[in-house]
């Protein structure tokens, strides 16, 4: 679920910034069968930046990124050590805005920053698709 700010930046040439949050929760499931646990569950609040074409109508390509902040009902999934529940994502992403609709691909890096010791991290590659309304 994301939420629009509202506000645009740098709209003197072709291309604008514009910012929204992204709200997220997600399930976790490790295909690695240990005595570890193998799920998970994951709430995120994530200010995203985005630059896209002034133009209203047709295909909308975008470049995004943002980091914000997610919180882990585990710190541990299938043989990786989070550490801490609290975790740093960061993500940069691109796709195609078409009216209400985009679709789109998104890189998503999580980790405690080194808060806590050890700090497996974990990377995400995502397909990602929404609709305004």
């Amino acid at each position: 679920m994301a939420r629009d700010w509202q506000q645009t930046w740098f709209t003197d040439g072709n291309w604008q910034l514009s910012g929204h949050w992204l709200v997220e929760i997600g399930y976790w499931n490790s295909d690695e069968r240990t005595r570890q646990n193998d799920k998970l569950w994951e709430v995120a609040l994530t200010p995203v930046l985005r630059l896209t074409p002034k133009a209203t109508t047709g295909l909308r390509p975008y470049l995004e990124a943002g980091v914000g902040g997610h919180v882990l009902s585990e710190t541990r999934i299938g043989e990786r050590n989070l550490s801490t529940a609290w975790q740093f994502g960061s993500h940069i992403g691109a796709g195609v805005n078409c009216g209400q609709f985009a679709i789109g691909y998104r890189f998503q890096h999580l980790s405690n920053a080194s808060i806590k010791r050890p700090n497996d991290g974990i990377d995400f590659h995502m397909l990602t698709a929404s609709m305004g309304f």
